[in-house]
């Protein structure tokens, strides 16, 4: 998942940047979300496609090209496109019909919902709401202690924490509901150092940026 995220990025910034081989760097761009998909890969999809948005408004800035209204427009069309087939690829993957969204409906426990909005848009609305959902509710619980070692893990990239130690002794984010696994950056630091450990966090992931863009 990584390498595909890797090379569509990688791609989609050549077919954007440079006229040299555009056609080719489109094409391969394509397939790797292609496959993506057909692996039912949304996140990374869903972030592929984010980034080429991105990459296109970096694009025209660049070039000092106005960005009119009618590119706004064609910017939120797309995006209530993706995010209505990232709701429908939901239900398939729990193996529902495209247009079947009674899974997260129940999981989510919807109990209104506009009808005028196709329910597939349930999906994006908790993806949303859960992480923050999921923060809240270890705030309400008071769900901390002092964990340096869990702290000092989720400063570093999940690929290198979970081969240095043993991670049993961290402590874990409280779910709201088990099915929504999503919990913000600040879940894990409140629960092994609580707010002010959120704040560090906060400072620590602002000066980064900082300070590798300076270099």
């Amino acid at each position: 998942a990584m390498l595909c995220m890797y090379y569509s990025t990688k791609y989609i910034y050549h077919a954007v940047s440079h006229k040299e081989e555009r056609k080719q760097n489109i094409i391969y761009y394509v397939i790797i979300n292609v496959i993506m998909l057909l692996y039912n890969m949304r996140s990374f999809f869903m972030i592929s496609v984010f980034i080429l948005l991105n990459f296109i408004v970096a694009k025209f800035r660049k070039d000092n090209k106005k960005i009119t209204y009618k590119h706004y427009t064609t910017l939120g069309i797309t995006i209530l496109i993706i995010l209505f087939l990232f709701g429908g690829f939901g239900n398939m993957r729990q193996g529902y019909k495209f247009s079947d969204s009674s899974f997260i409906e129940k999981v989510g426990k919807y109990e209104r919902w506009p009808s005028l909005v196709p329910k597939q848009y349930m999906w994006t609305y908790s993806y949303i709401t859960s992480p923050l959902a999921n923060l809240n509710h270890n705030i309400k619980s008071n769900n901390h202690s002092l964990n340096l070692k869990g702290y000092v893990f989720e400063m570093l990239p999940s690929s290198i924490s979970k081969r240095i130690g043993n991670q049993d002794s961290i402590n874990e984010c409280e779910l709201v509901k088990g099915a929504f696994t999503v919990s913000t950056g600040y879940c894990k630091s409140y629960t092994n150092s609580g707010i002010i450990g959120m704040c560090l966090f906060w400072l620590i992931s602002m000066l980064f940026p900082i300070v590798l863009f300076k270099h």
